[in-house]
């Protein structure tokens, strides 16, 4: 068989997805190799594929806050409390008593 152009090669494996049949069968039937036709197959799918290549896209930044210090407690009733330190002794006494009257 003479040498198949890029044009052929497209229409042909156009023709092999129309077909429904299956590589082996469609490459005798044309006189080509399955794993011929398997390549073209596989470097147009690649071909038609959007480049996936990575980007550098320029990003600002946001100043950070000054880190906050807490502890959070999670009572047996499945209540949250998150606590801002530094606190007092006496305040965290009282938000435990009272979550765990919730």
């Amino acid at each position: 068989m003479a040498a198949i152009d890029q044009s052929e090669r497209r229409e042909m494996v156009r023709e092999f997805h129309e077909s429904g049949m299956t590589q082996k069968d469609f490459a005798v039937l044309h006189g080509v190799t399955r794993s011929t036709l398997g390549y073209w197959v596989r470097r147009l799918r690649k071909e038609a594929e959007p480049d996936r290549t990575a980007m550098m896209v320029p990003v600002g930044s946001i100043p950070s806050s000054p880190r906050r210090e807490g502890m959070k407690i999670t009572t047996r009733s499945g209540v949250v409390v998150e606590i801002e330190l530094p606190a007092s002794e006496e305040t965290i006494q009282t938000i435990l008593k009272a979550a765990a009257a919730i």
